[in-house]
């Protein structure tokens, strides 16, 4: 994503070509996070039950030159450790349900 509305003046992308999967990424704190992984030049996949949210966090995404997409998913159903998405460069589990936030 080049310089645009998610950030302001030069800036080194460190996420170039990296792919980040982001749980509860349609509001909040998972938006933001969506937000500067974008500004940094990744791929984002939003991953949320709301898939209203997740829409209007890629539709802002792909509007300030971001690629992302939309996967209407929960994951407070999950029993033990998932991971979604094995070639995936990075995961950050950030539901709004408890648990622990980490990076897989």
């Amino acid at each position: 994503m080049e310089s645009s509305n998610l950030g302001e003046g030069e800036q080194i992308m460190k996420l170039v070509n990296k792919v980040g999967i982001i749980t509860g990424a349609g509001s909040g704190i998972g938006r933001g996070i969506a937000f500067l992984f974008a500004k940094e030049g990744a791929i984002i996949v939003v991953v949320d039950i709301d898939s209203e949210g997740g829409k209007e966090t890629v539709a802002y995404i792909r509007k300030n030159g971001g690629k992302a997409a939309a996967l209407n998913a929960g994951l407070q159903q999950a029993k033990g450790d998932i991971i979604l998405f094995s070639d995936s460069d990075s995961f950050l589990d950030s539901p709004a349900v408890g648990g622990k936030k980490r990076a897989l």
